[in-house]
């Protein structure tokens, strides 16, 4: 028997061992709240490269640099 877990089909053996038990549900919600922080970080990193970019096109434009 199969189960399938976030896309991913994984055997009835390691869905039953201790894999699932007590403290992964734990660790897994840790990690996913930490990438999410790194995400929201990586998005505001962008932002202001692209803001760095918009104000150095404006300084040329206008004093040709």
């Amino acid at each position: 028997m199969m189960y399938i877990v976030n896309k991913k089909q994984l055997p009835e053996l390691l869905v039953t061992t201790r894999l699932f038990c007590s403290p992964f549900p734990t660790v897994a919600e840790a990690v996913q709240e930490e990438l999410e922080d790194y995400k929201t970080k990586e998005d505001e990193v962008r932002r202001l490269k692209r803001a760095m970019v918009t104000i150095l096109i404006r300084l040329v434009l206008e004093f040709g640099f």
